[in-house]
């Protein structure tokens, strides 16, 4: 990602909350890499300049979200913060377990409006709708493995696996 190319909106809405959670920025969440999403990015390089900028040679950030600028936050997402895999469980509504909170943070981050209740640990049916709009969302990694058109709802395998892959975690 870098200003003035077209970038992937949905990539941007979640460096853009990355850079607010992690980083402390105030960015508009948008999708669009503007000037200020340019600016956090060469602080956050900066910051982290031993491994993102001087693996390539550079001592001042660029603002492009590149190999090392990826890694670093995957790193921090995931391997530092979280530790991977960062979902282990399977879950069905109706269900509860020690998950249930995280993958409602998980959906919350996905969409903003779900206001899903981090506090429960039911599988509850507001948990359900949110599982199901991330699986028809990524249903290429979730459904079509089971050569299914349809969502399910249950938090299994290719739901677990394509929820690690977008906190960063490759198993």
């Amino acid at each position: 990602m870098r200003l003035g190319d077209k970038n992937n909106a949905e990539e941007v809405l979640k460096l853009q909350k990355f850079l607010n959670e992690f980083e402390g920025e105030n960015l508009v969440v948008n999708g669009l890499y503007d000037s200020t999403t340019s600016q956090a990015i060469v602080r956050f390089q900066e910051k982290y300049k031993k491994h993102v900028l001087l693996p390539w040679g550079l001592t001042r950030g660029t603002g492009v979200v590149s190999q090392t600028t990826r890694a670093k936050i995957n790193a921090l997402v995931c391997g530092r913060t979280y530790g991977c895999p960062y979902f282990s469980e399977y879950y069905r509504a109706g269900a509860s377990g020690s998950e249930v909170d995280k993958i409602k943070s998980f959906l919350n981050l996905l969409n903003p409006a779900a206001k899903l209740n981090v506090n429960s640990s039911i599988y509850d049916t507001k948990m359900r709708l949110q599982v199901i709009s991330f699986q028809n969302r990524y249903k290429d990694t979730v459904l079509k493995p089971w050569g299914l058109n349809y969502a399910t709802s249950n938090w299994f395998k290719t739901s677990v696996s394509s929820a690690n892959e977008i906190m960063g975690c490759t198993i």
